[in-house]
This record gives C-alpha cells, sequence and structure tokens, in this order.
C-alpha cells in the first residue's frame, strides 16, 4: 500500500506548485496590469469633442463627467457614451483614445426634419421620424410643420408616408423642394396635403407621390403660360386622370373652394 501512494502524492504535490505557480503569475500580471493603467503616463490631460452644432462641447463635457487625472484606459467608454446621449440632440456618440493622455469624442447630432403639432405642442422630428424634443423657444421653426398627426388613433403608416416624402423632398431640386414646404397634413381618408411657401396646396394622396409632382410641374408651366401662376391655388393631384386646380382665398387642407380648372394627363 505504501508504494502505491507515492506516485499519487507526487502527482497531486506537482499539480498543487503548478496551481501555486499559476495563481502566483497572474496576481503579478493583474498588478502589472493595475500598475500601467494607474500610471501617470495614461492620466487624462485633454478631452477633445468633435461634431457639436445644436449642443455646445461644455453639454457634452458635463454629461461625460470625467475625474480630472483619470486614467484614459480604466475609462467604461461605453456608459460615457450613454450618458452623453441623454442629450435628446445627440444621435450617436463614439469615444476614442489617442495615446497616452487624449480622448476624443465624436457627437453625430440628429437632422431636424420638421416640426410635429401633437395634443400638448410642437416637437423636432428627425430624419427616422422620432420625434425627439418638444420645441422650445431657442429652437429653430425654418422648418415644415406635419400636422393631422393629433387626430389619428392609428397614424404610423401615414406619418411614416409623410417623413418618407420631406426626405424625398430633400434631396430633390425640382420645385417643391423642403425648401419650398410650409406644411404637410395627415388625413386617414384623404392623404397627404402639402401647402408650399408660395401658397400652394397640393393634394397628393396616399401614394405615387414623385409621378404626381411630375405631373404638378406640367400643369404649372401651362398655367403660367396661359394666365399666369394664381397667387393661391389649389391642386388636387389625387386622380391619375386628371389635375383639378382650384383658386383658394384661405390656403389649407381642408375648405371650401370654388370650382377650378380641371385638366386631363
Amino acid at each position: 500500500m505504501q508504494r502505491s501512494r507515492g506516485p499519487f502524492l507526487r502527482e497531486a504535490l506537482s499539480a498543487l506548485l503548478l496551481l501555486s505557480v499559476v495563481a502566483v503569475m497572474s496576481a503579478a500580471a493583474i498588478g502589472i496590469f493595475y500598475g500601467i493603467v494607474q500610471a501617470p503616463y495614461f492620466h487624462l490631460r485633454e478631452t477633445v469633442v468633435r461634431g457639436c452644432k445644436e449642443i455646445t462641447e461644455q453639454e457634452v463635457l458635463a454629461l461625460a463627467a470625467l475625474r480630472p487625472s483619470v486614467s484614459i484606459l480604466a475609462v467604461n467608454r461605453e456608459k460615457l457614451a450613454r450618458r452623453v446621449k441623454q442629450n435628446p440632440w445627440v444621435r450617436e456618440v463614439s469615444v476614442g483614445l489617442e495615446l497616452p493622455d487624449r480622448m476624443v469624442i465624436r457627437v453625430q447630432e440628429r437632422t431636424v426634419r420638421a416640426l410635429v403639432k401633437g395634443k400638448d405642442g410642437l416637437y423636432l422630428m428627425d430624419m427616422a421620424g422620432n420625434l425627439f424634443k418638444r420645441m422650445e423657444k431657442h429652437d429653430d421653426v425654418d422648418f415644415p410643420v406635419i400636422t393631422g398627426y393629433e387626430n389619428q388613433a392609428a397614424v404610423d403608416a401615414g406619418f411614416q408616408k409623410a417623413v418618407a416624402f420631406l426626405n424625398r423632398m430633400a434631396e430633390t431640386k425640382t420645385h417643391p423642394n423642403l425648401q419650398d414646404i410650409a406644411s404637410v397634413h395627415l388625413d386617414p381618408v384623404t392623404g397627404l396635403s402639402v401647402v408650399t411657401t408660395s401658397g400652394l396646396c397640393l393634394k397628393l394622396g396616399f401614394d405615387q407621390y414623385d409621378e404626381k409632382l411630375a405631373r404638378l410641374a406640367t400643369v404649372m408651366a401651362d398655367l403660367e403660360r396661359r394666365t399666369g401662376r394664381p397667387r393661391y391655388a389649389g391642386v388636387d393631384l389625387d386622380d391619375p386622370s386628371k389635375v383639378t386646380v382650384q383658386k383658394k382665398e384661405i390656403l389649407g387642407p381642408a375648405g371650401n373652394a370654388d370650382p377650378g380648372k380641371q385638366f386631363r394627363m
């Protein structure tokens, strides 16, 4: 029995010795790592903020809440980015390191596409259709206003069509482009209506907006050639077989209008 225990004890001692060596090496590695992380060489000395337009660098730095002389290697960059994204203007944040002592925070702000009239005021809407912020006095209001949203229970499909329409108008150089649009009205029955900054009210319905606006260009060119463009006019482009032009005294997606000229296309 004594002979059989010898190899077993030797193996157990060898395993214990190996575990001890691994533990010592691990502890040494951890100590070296923390020594490097906490070394003054990597202490934060400068934070650069890029991409700010609507918000200030000071606002970003306040949200980042970086301690003076913190090691840049010890900063949890994901948590830092989440803190900065608490500002409603911020769409994306990336945090990079420039060794040995500089941190770079890159901010991608939201692009306002329109204002949306809600039940309790106006909201800023970005290109994706997100209502990310209630409008305040200091906010720029030179954007189209989407109305009708507050009166619809199931507005998602129509609202997304309005968003897609405005994004499309931002890309085009023809009339009306985004700068020409004063308001967009959503109606669950008649679809999309647009009022331009020149006073033109366009009934566009639910789809095929590019084709309908192409027909508008032909009609308006013909009206200018014959009578000069009316100062206030309503143009119904929803029917693919004709275009109806009506003079209006009061602009808007709803209201009475005198019968106008019909153009069959």
